[in-house]
Order: C-alpha cells, then sequence, then structure tokens
C-alpha cells in the first residue's frame, strides 16, 4: 500500500531503498514539518521552534520501522514476486506514428545502432563492479530514444519491461550480474519487436515503403515480381533483419526461396501469391526466438512449399539445397 493509502503493489526492493534511505538520509525537521502542514517554509525555522517537531519525527521512525519490519517478513518468507516486479506480456503498441520530420528509414538504420549497443551493454554487464549503472545508463537512453522518435506510447511500454531494473543495485539481490542480464534480454526482445513492428509504424505515418530492389524473372514471355511487390519488400525487410542477428545461412536460403517462387513456370498468380506467403512467414518466424515460434504452422508452410518444389525444378533445387538450413525454422 502507498502513502496515498490506495492498494498499488511496490516490490520489496524498493521498500528496501525506502527504509535505508530514510536510515543513512533522514529528512530535516523543518523538512517533515513543512510537509505535513507547519505553517512556517523550511527557511523559516530559525526563528522558532514547533511543538509538532516530536509528533512527525516519532511518525517518521515508525515508518522507517515499519519498512524494515516489511523487508524482514518478505525475507523470511522468500517469496520472489514482492521482491521486484516481473514484467509479463508486454509488446509494443500495434498503432504508432512517427514524430514530425522523421523518416522510417533512417529510424530503422538508429533503432538497429541501438539493438547493437544493447548487445555491446550486455557484454559490459557481465564485467561490470556495478551492474546497476550500466544498465540504468541504457534504459535511459534508449527510452529518450523511443520517445523522441515514436511517442510516448512505445516508450511507455519499453520503461514497463525495464522499470525494475533498478533492483540490480539493491542488497536483497544475491546476483545482481544475473539479474541485469535478464533485463537486458527483455529490453533486446522489446526493441526486436519495435524492429518488428516498423513497417506498419511507417504505414501510418503516410510514409511508402520504398520501391524493392528485386530482380524481376522473365520466363515464357512473363515477368513476375511487380504485382508481387508488397511481399517482396516484406520478405526483404525480414531477411535483412535475420541476417543481422547473426543468421546468414537462413537469410540467404529464405532470400533463395523467394526468387525460386518467383521464377516457378505453370504457377497462376494466386498460386505464386500464396507461395509467397508461406515464404514470407517463415522469414518473420525466423526473427523470433525459438520458443515463439509456431511449429504447426512451420511444418505447413515448408509442406506447401515442398508439394510445390514437386512440380518445378527451379524450386525443387531451392528446396532441396537448402532444406537443411530451412529446417533448422522449425522449434
Amino acid at each position: 500500500m502507498d502513502s496515498t493509502g490506495s492498494g498499488r503493489f511496490q516490490p520489496l526492493w524498493r521498500e528496501w531503498d525506502n527504509a535505508t534511505g530514510f536510515l543513512y538520509n533522514p529528512p530535516s525537521l523543518s523538512s517533515i514539518e513543512y510537509s505535513n502542514g507547519a505553517r512556517r517554509a523550511p527557511y523559516d525555522f530559525h526563528s522558532g521552534t514547533s511543538h509538532l517537531t516530536k509528533d512527525h519525527v516519532d511518525q517518521a521512525v515508525a515508518a522507517l520501522i515499519g519498512n524494515i519490519r516489511k523487508v524482514a517478513t518478505a525475507c523470511r518468507e522468500a517469496n520472489p514476486e514482492c521482491l521486484i516486479h516481473v514484467p509479463e506480456g508486454i509488446h509494443p503498441p500495434r498503432h504508432a506514428v512517427f514524430g514530425e520530420g522523421i523518416l522510417s528509414r533512417l529510424f530503422a538504420e538508429d533503432l538497429s545502432a541501438c539493438i547493437e549497443n544493447c548487445k555491446e551493454t550486455v557484454a559490459a554487464v557481465a564485467t561490470a563492479t556495478s551492474v546497476s549503472p550500466v544498465i540504468l545508463a541504457w534504459r535511459d537512453s534508449t527510452s529518450r530514444f523511443l520517445q523522441r522518435h515514436l511517442g510516448s506510447g512505445v516508450q511507455f511500454g519499453f520503461d514497463s519491461v525495464m522499470k525494475s531494473a533498478g533492483a540490480c543495485s539493491s542488497p536483497l539481490v544475491a546476483d545482481p550480474h544475473a539479474l541485469g542480464r535478464a533485463f537486458m534480454a527483455l529490453g533486446l526482445a522489446y526493441l526486436e519487436e519495435v524492429r518488428g513492428r516498423m513497417p506498419d509504424y511507417a504505414e501510418a505515418s503516410g510514409q511508402a515503403a520504398p520501391e524493392p530492389r528485386v530482380s524481376l524473372t522473365f520466363s515464357g514471355g512473363n515477368y513476375y515480381g511487380g504485382q508481387f511487390a508488397a511481399q517482396i519488400a516484406n520478405i526483404r525487410s525480414s531477411v535483412a533483419g535475420v541476417h543481422q542477428d547473426g543468421g546468414a545461412g537462413i537469410a540467404d536460403a529464405l532470400t533463395a526461396l523467394g526468387q525460386a517462387v518467383l521464377a516457378q513456370e505453370n504457377l497462376d498468380d494466386d498460386q505464386r501469391r500464396d507461395l509467397l506467403d508461406n515464404v514470407e512467414y517463415l522469414a518473420g518466424a525466423a526473427g523470433e526466438p525459438p520458443e515463439r515460434r509456431n511449429r504447426g504452422i512451420i511444418r505447413s508452410a515448408l509442406n506447401a512449399l515442398n508439394a510445390a518444389a514437386a512440380a518445378g525444378t527451379g524450386l525443387g533445387a531451392a528446396m532441396e539445397a537448402w532444406s537443411g538450413v530451412l529446417d533448422r525454422l522449425v522449434p
């Protein structure tokens, strides 16, 4: 329960901060009186003494003792949920727009740099003597970055994920390095989701996606590519993210698969579009951690591509060449 009497939960590491902060940095008597309704301003207390002083000091000491007892009780119960707020199911909003003058293409580059910086910070946390300052500096700069470019909605989600990162400095945490790595992993996962929503944010901001740089394939007097531009652009965007994350082999496999679908003969537009949908889904799944991939849908997409490959040499050759790599997508 907070100071206003509401039932808002306050994690134990905050209670501990309150208790120890009060112990080592007690408020001045004048501040206590002023905050509790004394008539004089704090700087006027040199001219007189109030009869309220002892009462309010007693209240402050009682509050301190209460905090310490609360900490002791929770420690005896060994209840980790009391110690720290654990975020669950926090994701970037589906709808967001870029700030005025912000180009989605340049933001995507800056976001990728921010994600790389996160990975470097994770390495720094592993060797840092004091974990909390390293994490909080990255958290605060990233929060400001999101707010400047995408507004408070995206920023709020990130802040919610990272709001208990300060617990890494609490004496109640036995392994601050492990907790620090956990918070950095949560922050990184959130930023990856923001990157995945970039096409939607760009569209909502009225910024058209750039023309896809794809090779148009001619077969039997027909060319394929232009009518599938949106799908190809989405595949390229997802593949680029996978490549940046170190999945070069899977990125190459998906690129080859998309090109093979475009080049496949004896397909009408609907069939080609359906196959590109499968490649697009696989590209999106490749950017997710294995535990978040849908095994059934991935299998279904691969089966559809294998079935189509049986009827054409180009797609068949691609599936045969890259089958071992593509099977790694199945969790």
